[in-house]
């Protein structure tokens, strides 16, 4: 009898921590071309759009007027030029298998198809509901480069109109294809940058690159973890002396651009993911390529086995 009240004990608590972990994850966008329901923004249907792929139960608040009696939709919305040529914009080239942790890649959107047709993609949180607000965070994606505008490139940005409660993954700015992630911390900005002087070569090299932004409330810490075709793995941290702000109200999130039609990023990006908690490295959704995993040897690699697991 005690077995079996042991057994079902576990069981429950691995339920109830399936139920956490898919809660915090609030957005998924692969990327991928859609079909099947229809997506609306502003009470109209939609020909093109990037849907949600994080569509737990519970997950997604319908709010204002989108129209779209499916919560668990939160699409990307690809306006002006890019929504006509969303379709043409997906790409086959995708984020490397071998740095997929636990997921898979059908489809890339190409920023550089549509660079010079203006238009923009963003998500948004006043007609599909604000998930992605406040706290500790984890923000990732693939990039790849196709082109260099000569200037800063921008791959996210949490939160239009509000500069000084946003995240910004820029590519241009550090040296020619540095990367950086930028925070407010509620006296000024805080930032951490992996320089040329890290990779030489910088980002905009043509390779498929991954990158993740995470801030954690408990211990004021925001982090920098980038991994890279070729095998390359890269990690910056620091505390804050103040709490990041992330909360721009019900602020569109934008992909491949800042605010004002301005920094367009001129590549791939693929694999677009969104938590509401600092994730573990065992938790994101890239792992490096084996030859950084060969460097780190026997021990290195038994640890990331165990932290997997």
């Amino acid at each position: 009898m005690k077995t079996k009240r042991m057994i079902c004990l576990m069981a429950l608590l691995m339920v109830t921590c399936s139920a956490v972990a898919s809660a915090e994850i609030v957005h998924h966008w692969k990327m991928d071309a859609w079909s099947g329901d229809t997506l609306y923004v502003g009470g109209n249907p939609v020909t093109h759009g990037i849907v949600d792929s994080a569509d737990a139960p519970g997950q997604g608040t319908i709010a204002g007027n989108s129209g779209d009696p499916n919560p668990a939709h939160d699409p990307l919305y690809l306006w002006g030029p890019m929504e006509g040529a969303g379709a043409d914009a997906i790409s086959s080239d995708v984020a490397p298998s071998a740095m997929l942790n636990g997921i898979t890649s059908t489809g890339s959107y190409n920023f550089n198809h549509v660079i010079d047709q203006g238009g923009n993609m963003f998500y948004a949180a006043d007609q599909f509901g604000n998930e992605y607000d406040s706290g500790s965070f984890t923000a990732e994606l693939f990039f790849k480069s196709l082109d260099n505008t000569g200037g800063t490139e921008t791959l996210l940005w949490s939160k239009e109109g509000h500069a000084a409660s946003h995240i910004q993954l820029s590519t241009g700015a550090s040296g020619t294809g540095g990367l950086e992630f930028w925070g407010w911390d509620g006296t000024g900005f805080a930032s951490l940058t992996v320089t040329t002087d890290d990779r030489q070569a910088g980002f905009q090299d043509g390779l498929w690159h991954y990158v993740a932004a995470r801030y954690d409330t408990d211990t004021n810490e925001m982090s920098l973890q980038v991994y890279s075709e070729d095998g390359s793995a890269y990690s910056k941290t620091q505390i804050l002396d103040n709490d990041m702000i992330l909360s721009g109200g019900n602020n569109n999130i934008i992909v491949g651009r800042q605010e004002g039609e301005v920094n367009r990023f001129a590549g791939l990006i693929d694999e677009v993911r969104l938590s509401t908690h600092a994730m573990d490295d065992a938790e994101l959704m890239a792992i490096p390529e084996p030859a950084t995993v060969a460097l780190l040897g026997l021990g290195g690699l038994a640890l990331l086995k165990r932290r997997r697991a």
